[in-house]
């Protein structure tokens, strides 16, 4: 049985507030083979000024995304981010993008993004494709294709009700990830191991 991490519940009734920007947000490690510098490339194929695309967290990669977003005022690096800071950057997003090259298995950020209401763009890779159904709870996208991100990014934002849908739809999967929830589903796998355990070996050790 494999379960996913368990996360704290957050009041997911809070409406979202109307803003007159579109706020792409990569949160977590900057470093290349998340891909936080092919997706300020894919972003800054799109000329509507509204669009916001926020880069929160620190890596080796950092000085590279600075330089690539140099000059282009829509593009914020906040460095790393915690508490109140990478909370309010979750609540505002509109879209997180997760540009992965590299094989994640199960990312807390996905699990985050559905949590806070934003839409998800990811790579088609690794575990990802388990939790973000194209065109059900999100957009999948290969691995590296900056104009497939930009597509996806371009498509969120002329669509409200699509991003809609899919928030209507990643609700059910994230009272799943509830830590209540999760903690429950712990106790009763701990609590059939144990009975099995109890109950001898499964395998018999004679020659």
């Amino acid at each position: 049985q494999v379960l996913s991490n368990g996360i704290p519940a957050v009041d997911r009734e809070k409406p979202r507030a109307a803003k007159p920007t579109f706020d792409v947000l990569f949160i977590g490690r900057v470093q290349s083979h998340k891909g936080p510098e092919i997706l300020i490339r894919a972003f800054r194929r799109l000329a509507d000024p509204t669009l916001r695309l926020h880069i929160a967290g620190a890596g080796p990669a950092l000085e590279a995304c600075r330089s690539l977003a140099k000059g282009d005022g829509r593009v914020a690096l906040h460095g790393f981010v915690d508490g109140a800071a990478r909370l309010g950057l979750l609540e505002s997003a509109d879209c997180v993008v997760l540009p992965s090259l590299w094989p994640e298995n199960a990312p807390v950020t996905i699990q985050e993004a559905f949590q806070y209401g934003s839409a998800v763009v990811a790579s088609r890779i690794g575990g990802i494709p388990e939790m973000v159904q194209d065109g059900v709870n999100g957009l999948l996208v290969e691995p590296g294709d900056e104009s497939a991100i930009a597509g996806a990014i371009e498509r969120l934002r002329r669509s409200p009700d699509l991003a809609a849908s899919f928030r209507a739809a990643a609700s059910q999967a994230v009272r799943l990830q509830d830590m209540s929830f999760h903690t429950a589903q712990l106790a009763t796998a701990y609590r059939r191991l144990i009975t099995i355990h109890r109950s001898g070996p499964l395998v018999s050790r004679a020659a």
